[in-house]
């Protein structure tokens, strides 16, 4: 962790010249500072945006390559900005992000749709809320999940999660038993928007 043009110049003075990348992170994320000290200094390093904000600086001293980024672990976020100023901090926030992430997005958990799927599903995906498909009260056991938004109260109920791959195909329904797990697509003869 660096905190000025000095620790990266003292940095590169006592690394070996040969061809590498060396990834930094700003003490307490003052990663504008460093890129305004290495203008100043005479360096002309390259930048880049997300989201409005500046998340790398790239500067290439001899044969090595500095590569600077900001601390923040989701960085095309506008909220949820953290701060740290120790290494041991950051790599711990880094390793927990990293680990909730591979336990929430697992590759098993992927499904796999034929090319018939996908316009199904393209055509007929749920825009919530859609509206009302029978009269009263809905005490359903079950829990929708929509294309545009996530809804953290519906991510908890969830339990199990039906994963569909070629052999799961579309068929007609017939006021047969709806199965659990099962992917339908149900028509609404009235539409009633909250």
């Amino acid at each position: 962790m660096i905190e000025s043009v000095n620790d990266l110049l003292r940095i590169f003075q006592t690394t070996e010249d040969e061809k590498q990348i060396i990834n930094l992170i700003c003490k307490d994320d003052k990663l504008t500072e460093m890129l305004y000290e290495l203008i100043e200094a005479g360096y002309e390093p390259s930048i880049k945006y997300q989201a409005g904000k500046l998340t790398h600086i790239n500067l290439t001293l001899g044969k090595i390559m500095f590569m600077m980024k900001t601390q923040q672990l989701v960085l095309d976020s506008l909220d949820g900005m953290c701060s740290v100023s120790s290494e041991i901090v950051y790599n711990n926030m880094n390793q927990a992000m990293t680990l909730f992430h591979t336990q929430l997005f697992k590759n098993d958990h992927k499904s796999f749709y034929t090319h018939q799927d996908i316009t199904i599903l393209d055509e007929y995906r749920s825009i919530v809320p859609l509206g009302q498909l029978i009269e009263g009260d809905i005490n359903l056991d079950l829990v929708e999940l929509d294309i545009s938004k996530a809804f953290s109260a519906a991510f908890k109920d969830i339990h199990q999660i039906p994963i569909f791959n070629i052999f799961d195909t579309f068929k007609p329904y017939h006021n047969q038993k709806i199965k659990a797990l099962t992917l339908y697509i149900v028509f609404a003869k009235t539409t009633i928007y909250f």
